[in-house]
């Protein structure tokens, strides 16, 4: 798992605790140990959301990347705001 995905897995892991499907105590250690029921449904939940864009990827070429909301927002640092 590349360190892009753990933190989309991190994402969802909040979710769930947001939809109160955890309590923060065992969000933390969902996180830590990374293992688990809930963990496994945050990081199918992670991967179904970038399903779809990868999918897509294989059949209109290596330049095409589905990002979401959430991505943007894991990924700031890839953009270069430099000129």
């Amino acid at each position: 798992m590349d360190p892009y995905e753990k933190n989309r897995v991190g994402v969802e892991v909040a979710k769930l605790m947001a939809d109160g499907e955890t309590t923060p105590e065992q969000a933390i250690e969902i996180a830590r140990n990374k293992n688990g029921p809930l963990y496994e449904q945050a990081m199918l939940r992670a991967t179904q959301l970038r399903a779809g864009g990868q999918i897509a990827s294989f059949f209109l070429g290596v330049g095409f990347k589905a990002r979401t909301e959430a991505d943007k927002q894991i990924e700031p640092s890839t953009v270069s705001t430099t000129s």
